[in-house]
């Protein structure tokens, strides 16, 4: 069906079985106090994305200089590389192909990384993607830097890498060196585009004298920039023709440089999009392949085998290069040439948020990540003890909980009070933006099919027909409602037909709204109702009683930023720091903000979305009724009614309920 992804590709006289990659990524799986030493964990989290098909893969950010060392693998040492060396091993049982990413932080190391000095780069110049005003190298130091890049792609193709992918995006050192913005020297390393690029093309032709014709040499950049004389798309052009006539590359992987700016939010070109932006990256790698002789590889967002087909057939790009696709699926590749179910990458940058708090990624959508190795364990043995379960609700957690459990060999029977499953999770999937959210729901419609699961639509779990079902273990997982503020004249005006709560009017087509909405709350539901709404043609005013820099604070920094900025774009009107005191009639209210200042706004609807409320205690009195009845059947609650989570909470605990069977 894919004919374009299984095409092999020559790379440096070597045969790569398929275009897609995996992507360079932080994982946290490193061992920060032994120097960013490979971990079992890694070669695990690897192994498997390489048994589940990728051609290739890219090592995270691999420091070549032990002094600016920090939070990443280390390659700068001799002492680093029997890890390596088995990582690269493992990768090879699966014919898949394993590159090291060569990096330096240069000026955008702050100080704990580099033990109190003061940062080099190639100016001494003040910029946004740095922390602090760095130092300017020698002539010497560069020529240093050089050569320690070197020495680690040798220490990369000793320790089995079939070759190394250089990293000059998001604003690393190399970027430094290229970009107009941070070069401001006159000399043989900066001036002209020419001797911008000297110090990764000495780089470049080191690593070919050193390691061979038949090692690897991938460049990835950041095809735009998004700060003054940053790179733009013409100038990255100018770029990629220059390397080309030195053939010096076998790849280039096209980037861009924005998240990575601390306090940036509106972007043409994110490079870790988020669920309101598609896949951004894809037209900038379009603009240099068709400018280039070497191989050229898309990434950013990309997550449906049939959008990397249509892109390589349309010669929009030589190579796909996923990320959080594979975190989502590692079986991405092998589904993709068999026609599997796959469990889509929502991207909810969970995982990223993850590394920019320190820790090792966790998946919203696949609760192995980081736990290969003792999940796939349990999942090549059936249950030694199987156990009838009865499952009282079809959310995520529900539906996860279900699946895991049939797998391992349960019995496994999943209600639902409704005409079809999903919970807040078909609700989230009703924008029509939320693409990813309606592929993951119908990952899930098929496995039920798919796993020996009995599924009862329309049919309420009461303690009676639980009892007499008799099940080991009845699993609640009856989700949430929504919450109603205290809001005078609130209650009595929800009766009428002017004024909802947002779980009324998310996807459903009945309800009939006017031209101008008031919406009450700017969490991530308000917030996507109202873009939602908006690119509808309504007039959207939201209210929130938190201040700005309090709104959508628990997102990741990329989500929020994106989704405040769609907002912006779509006119709608979002007030902070008014809370709304009283309901005056069905379409109008009285808000004051946190000076007192009083403020009446009219709409033809109001929509209330002030969050939800687990529910506990609808859980509790099924729990004790039920016990009343048959105190032999084992009880868990999971999910929203047992704590308002994300959807991350959801399936890892549904998951893991189930793991514990």
């Amino acid at each position: 069906m894919f004919e374009k992804i299984f095409e092999p590709i020559i790379l440096a006289n070597q045969e790569v079985r398929n275009r897609i990659f995996m992507a360079p990524m932080g994982t946290g799986f490193e061992e920060q106090y032994y120097g960013g030493k490979v971990s079992t964990e890694m070669i695990d989290f690897y192994e498997t994305r390489a048994k589940g098909g990728v051609g290739l893969i890219i090592s995270p950010f691999a420091a070549v200089d032990e002094r600016y060392f920090a939070l990443t693998m280390g390659i700068y040492s001799r002492k680093l590389l029997q890890g390596i060396s088995r990582l690269a091993e493992a990768l090879h049982v699966y014919d898949c192909k394993f590159l090291a990413q060569l990096s330096h932080f240069g000026g955008k190391s702050p100080k704990f990384f580099t033990h109190g000095k003061v940062p080099i780069a190639p100016s001494s110049i003040k910029s946004k993607m740095y922390p602090e005003k760095p130092r300017e190298m020698t002539i010497e130091e560069i020529e240093e830097i050089i050569d320690l890049y070197i020495q680690s792609a040798q220490m990369a193709k000793d320790a089995g890498c079939d070759g190394v992918e250089l990293h000059g995006a998001h604003g690393y050192l190399i970027n430094q060196f290229y970009s107009p913005h941070s070069n401001k020297r006159n000399d043989e390393y900066g001036g002209t585009l020419e001797k911008r690029l000297n110090f990764l093309v000495k780089i470049a032709d080191g690593v070919r004298k050193e390691c061979g014709d038949s090692f690897i040499i991938g460049f990835k950049f950041s095809a735009h920039e998004h700060l003054v004389e940053g790179v733009k798309d013409d100038l990255a052009v100018e770029i990629c023709r220059y390397l080309d006539t030195l053939n010096v590359l076998d790849y280039i992987h096209v980037s861009g440089n924005t998240v990575t700016i601390p306090g940036f939010t509106d972007c043409s070109y994110p490079e870790v999009p988020p669920i309101y932006s598609g896949s951004p990256l894809v037209p900038l790698a379009e603009k240099i392949k068709k400018n280039v002789k070497p191989p050229v590889a898309a990434t950013g967002g990309i997550t449906d085998p049939l959008v990397v087909e249509n892109m390589l057939a349309d010669r929009k790009a030589d190579l796909a290069v996923l990320g959080r696709a594979l975190i989502a699926d590692p079986e991405w590749v092998n589904k993709a040439k068999i026609g599997g179910n796959l469990k889509f990458c929502i991207k909810c940058n969970a995982c990223y948020k993850r590394i920019l708090t320190q820790q090792s990624i966790k998946c919203s959508v696949n609760p192995y990540v980081g736990e290969e190795r003792r999940y796939s364990i349990f999942s090549n043995f059936k249950s030694g003890n199987v156990k009838k379960l009865l499952i009282a609700g079809s959310g995520p957690a529900g539906m996860e909980s279900a699946i895991v459990a049939a797998s391992r060999g349960h019995k496994v029977t999943l209600l639902e009070s409704k005409n079809s499953v999903g919970g807040n999770l078909k609700l989230a999937a009703s924008h029509d933006y939320k693409v990813e959210f309606k592929k993951l729901l119908n990952y899930y419609e098929n496995e039920l099919k798919n796993k020996d699961i009995s599924l009862k639509l329309n049919t309420e779990a009461t303690p009676e027909y639980i009892s007499a079902e008799n099940p080991d273990v009845f699993f609640i997982a009856i989700g949430s409602k929504p919450l109603i503020p205290d809001i005078e004249g609130l209650e009595n005006e929800l009766k009428n037909n002017f004024i909802f709560t947002a779980q009324d009017v998310i996807g459903n087509p009945n309800i009939k709204l006017g031209e101008e909405i008031i919406i009450i709350g700017a969490g991530l539901v308000g917030c996507e109702l109202a873009l939602s709404l908006a690119l509808k043609g309504k007039k959207i005013d939201i209210l929130e009683c938190l201040e700005w820099d309090k709104i959508l604070e628990d997102e990741p920094p990329v989500n929020r930023s994106m989704l405040l900025t769609a907002l912006k774009k779509q006119k709608v009107d979002l007030l902070s720091g008014f809370k709304v005191k009283e309901i005056i009639d069905k379409n109008s209210l009285l808000a004051v903000d946190s000076k007192g200042n009083k403020r009446k706004a009219a709409a033809d609807n109001i929509i209330i979305s002030a969050g939800y409320l687990p529910k506990s205690l609808e859980a509790k009195m099924l729990k004790e009724k039920l016990m009343t009845l048959n105190p032999n059947i084992e009880i868990k609650v999971i999910g929203d009614c047992s704590q308002i989570g994300k959807i991350f909470d959801a399936v890892n605990k549904g998951a893991q309920a189930a793991w514990q069977l």
